[in-house]
């Protein structure tokens, strides 16, 4: 039942956000993701942002966040730290952040990937692959993925 807005950085990217069920989209290379999402929720902002970028991006993803809204960091992509006033948590925003590496360095991976692997056989879980690579063009795979061309997973295969 909830409204969802993806951002991405090209509109490629965004025809394949809204085919996997985005309501809106945003462009934050041609736009303020800010400010249109803002525009977006008639300046109420949103009940739940997910952000795997860190750095400038959690902190515009804060902002966003609507009375009683939640921001769950999962990632750093931009490998910069997030700094958050506590004045960006006012009207009652909550933040938090998570690293499964971190946080269970004995978890156990090969049960989740059982498990994982069992809800895409069902097809209750689609996996987007971008492009499957032998591993001898590894560094060309490195590439695609540093200058965020992928969209979905690129795949290494011995």
């Amino acid at each position: 039942g909830y409204r969802s807005i993806a951002t991405a950085s090209t509109d490629t990217k965004l025809a394949l956000a809204r085919e996997l069920g985005a309501d809106e989209t945003i462009n934050y290379a041609t736009h303020d993701f800010e400010a249109e999402v803002m525009r977006l929720t008639d300046g109420a902002g949103v009940d739940l942002a997910l952000d795997a970028v860190g750095g400038d991006v959690t902190e515009k993803s804060v902002r966003c966040l609507a009375c009683f809204g939640c921001l769950v960091n999962y990632g750093n992509a931009s490998n910069v730290p997030a700094s958050l006033p506590l004045s960006a948590f006012r009207d009652n925003r909550a933040a938090m952040g998570f690293s499964l590496p971190a946080t269970f360095p004995s978890w156990d991976n090969q049960g989740a990937m059982k498990e994982l692997l069992a809800l895409v056989a069902e097809g209750k879980l689609r996996l987007i692959v971008d492009r499957v690579l032998p591993l001898s063009e590894a560094a060309a795979a490195h590439a695609h993925l540093s200058n965020r061309g992928a969209m979905g997973k690129v795949l290494l295969i011995p």
